[in-house]
């Protein structure tokens, strides 16, 4: 597995957090990526406000 630069950001899309909601498992992102994850407000919007 390649390593991740941990300076590095990662920006989470709906899909990605939607499938690891759906698992039960949005917990363990931080353990699979140490880097900062940061959700924009559109996708958040789309993840839990969606009609």
């Amino acid at each position: 597995m390649k390593n991740i630069d941990p300076s590095k950001k990662i920006i989470l899309d709906a899909d990605v957090v939607i499938h690891f909601l759906r698992g039960g498992q949005i917990g363990i992102l931080h353990t699979i990526f140490p880097n900062k994850l940061y959700m924009p407000d559109m996708v958040f919007e789309e993840t839990f406000f969606r009609d």
